[in-house]
């Protein structure tokens, strides 16, 4: 069949078309060769001065009067590698990567450099307690396969359900946000703290902030999508030589302050435990765990302090049952508010005063029986030595007495120096012995065999670690007291054990008339005053002996009819 005859017309017009057609893409290409040439060129020029700036770095770092901080410089030094590395040799692989490619570039190097800055950022924000390595292998891995996954996808590399894809889709959501939680950290820290320029810190995150930002804008087309990509390496190299070279951020960071905060409470040799409204403890330092336990975050204070947070601040000091025994404590307390000023919560300080307490304790009450006990013999030697000299009275009986007297007086000398040279300053002697096998030596030797008494020891065969010496001392002054001041025909005294949540407990029960209740009240009281004091050191150097084994002496009334004094005390099993 014939063609059909064109007019010249219509030929006309289909020529005009198709030079119209060629002459836009002609100019198309004219104007698209420079600006992909100038993307390609920016590009590489952001990860040559990126690399120099790595190489820099580590120049540097082999000199010894290099002050930047190591923590920071190594995930610094890996950052700027990861990121250069690409950008370095994209002139390599350009032509031969899809337009698809092209696109997820900025993705792709957002998620190679996000795990090392995500390290130096939180470790230059003070936030480094967030860190460790389990958690950086794990995000590393998480980060790794969600962008193989993804970019696989993207690239149709991969055959993914709907659900699927979804499911990535929210997994790079997720560590966007997390990015951005770290890059809001840092200029949150850096707002707080006034020693450091806001420019310095917008400079550290501005790389990532780029990268994450350029990643959501997938869709575009190829030369846009060069001009966004090489506009973005640019501003993240420019990023990183700023943060190093116009600022100082690898020796200066705004964590110092949150860092030297937290370190000085974490150090402290004193207990620092932070209370919220209701009184539970919400944080605690390394001194406070180790006395009270690691389970110590998260219970109510009351449970461990025996009293409440707004308790303490109305009171002195007081005992406290610890892992270490029964200590005393002086609390210093102090109001957490928020930035609003509204109370948060509380922060108790324990200043350990135990020692400083006994020593004032010894100090006293040794004072004043000494006093009182001298001042009453002296009476007693100057009122015989009268009598000696009346010719009326037997001048023997008389010195005989004053050399009793004088004996009774050394007697109570020799035991204020062994109350003082025993539970005074010294080392601890902890040994590990059956404390039934010790139990029993020491009351059989604490009475004298020509003395009528019903000796029973009942006590745990168990073989424990402590101060032998100070257990004796105490145990055998309070058998001594039960024996001698028994007014029964026959001294019955009870020596029994049990095991505590403290440690173990040894009471000793008798059947004579009981402790004065004036002196038991001194003890207990922990103070003497002109009006009741003890007469002698028995109570009070077992009381003191087994305070410094980290334990308590309580009196109460015994069911043999006298008194039982009762010795509790934390041990170590062998």
């Amino acid at each position: 069949m014939p063609s059909p005859v064109r007019s010249p017309l219509s030929f006309a017009g289909e020529t005009v078309t198709t030079y119209t057609l060629l002459h836009q893409n002609v100019s198309a290409r004219m104007v698209s060769l420079p600006l992909d040439a100038l993307s390609t060129g920016v590009t590489f020029l952001s990860g040559v001065v990126v690399a120099g700036l790595a190489v820099r770095l580590t120049v540097a770092s082999r000199n010894e009067s290099d002050s930047r901080q190591p923590d920071l410089l190594l995930p610094f030094l890996l950052t700027v590698t990861l990121f250069s590395l690409p950008l370095v040799s994209f002139p390599l692989y350009e032509s031969a990567i899809t337009n698809g490619a092209h696109s997820l570039l900025t993705l792709f190097l957002g998620m190679v450099v996000l795990v090392p800055w995500a390290v130096f950022a939180l470790r230059y924000a003070g936030r480094d307690h967030l860190l460790n390595l389990r958690r950086v292998v794990a995000a590393a891995v998480y980060i790794g396969v969600l962008t193989l996954v993804f970019v696989g996808n993207v690239m149709e590399a991969l055959d993914l359900p709907e659900l699927a894809t979804g499911a990535i889709g929210m997994g790079f959501l997720l560590v966007t946000a997390v990015a951005f939680a770290v890059v809001g950290a840092v200029l949150l820290s850096t707002y707080r703290y006034a020693g450091i320029p806001m420019g310095q810190s917008i400079a550290v995150v501005l790389p990532i902030v780029a990268l994450m930002t350029a990643a959501q804008t997938l869709e575009s087309g190829l030369l846009v999508r060069k001009l966004v990509n090489a506009s973005v390496f640019l501003l993240g190299a420019g990023g990183f030589w700023a943060a190093v070279t116009r600022y100082d951020a690898l020796r200066r960071r705004p964590g110092t302050g949150r860092i030297g905060v937290r370190a000085a409470i974490s150090n402290m040799n004193e207990p620092v435990l932070v209370a919220d409204t209701d009184g539970r403890i919400t944080k605690a330092n390394e001194a406070a765990t180790t006395l009270f336990g690691q389970a110590v975050t998260g219970r109510q204070a009351v449970d461990i302090l025996d009293r409440n947070v707004s308790d303490l601040s109305n009171r002195g000091i007081f005992d406290c049952r610890t892992n270490e025994g029964y200590r005393r404590f002086d609390p210093r307390t102090s109001t957490v508010t928020g930035g609003t000023g509204q109370r948060l919560g509380t922060t108790v300080t324990l200043i350990d005063v135990t020692e400083k307490e006994l020593r004032s304790q010894r100090i006293q009450v040794l004072n004043r029986i000494l006093r009182h006990n001298i001042r009453n013999e002296l009476s007693a030697i100057k009122a015989r030595v009268d009598l000696a000299t009346d010719t009326a009275h037997d001048t023997t009986e008389q010195l005989n007495r004053i050399t009793a007297v004088a004996d009774e007086l050394e007697e109570l000398s020799s035991n204020a120096r062994q109350v003082e040279k025993l539970v005074g300053d010294r080392d601890s002697n902890r040994t590990t012995r059956s404390l039934e096998e010790f139990a029993q030596s020491v009351v059989t030797d604490a009475v004298p065999a020509d003395i009528p008494a019903d000796l029973t020891v009942s006590v745990p065969s168990v073989d424990i670690s402590l101060d032998w010496e100070l257990l004796g001392y105490a145990l055998r002054n309070v058998v001594e007291n039960a024996v001698e001041h028994n007014d029964a025909e026959t001294a019955c005294v009870e020596v029994t054990g049990e095991s505590t949540a403290l440690g173990v407990r040894l009471t000793v029960a008798d059947n004579g008339p009981g402790i004065p209740e004036h002196e038991a009240a001194v003890v207990r009281s922990g103070s003497e005053s002109k009006l009741k004091h003890a007469t002698s050191f028995g109570l009070w150097g077992a009381s003191w002996a087994v305070q410094s084994l980290g334990g308590k002496l309580t009196i109460d009334e015994s069911q043999l009819g006298g008194a039982a004094v009762s010795m509790e005390f934390p041990t170590r099993d062998d």
